[in-house]
């Protein structure tokens, strides 16, 4: 029982984004639970080494990413997100 109440806490802690042409679709486990960001509302979309995070004048979310999914992300961003909201913190190599 343990294990499943820890495993369905995990699960929902977990989230999908979403680029479009318009903005950004924040989607989490649980369906019914969606947020829609437009491009229009937000002032910057920072990707760092591992999170990204969507800046706005009233907050700013921050989202987790893995090392080996940023490079799909900004292949991606690029193309659908303005370029005046990405910014790209450059990875430093050792």
């Amino acid at each position: 029982f343990l294990f499943v109440c820890l495993y369905l806490v995990y699960r929902s802690r977990q989230k999908k984004l979403l680029l479009t042409k318009t903005g950004v679709e924040l989607t989490y486990v649980r369906f019914w639970k969606r947020e829609f960001f437009a491009y229009d509302e937000i002032q910057a979309i920072q990707v760092l080494e591992n999170s990204i995070h969507i800046i706005q004048q009233e907050q700013t979310r921050e989202l987790k990413i893995k090392p080996q999914t940023r490079e799909a992300f900004l292949e991606h961003a690029q193309m659908l997100v303005p370029a005046e909201l990405l910014q790209e913190e450059k990875q430093t190599e050792s």
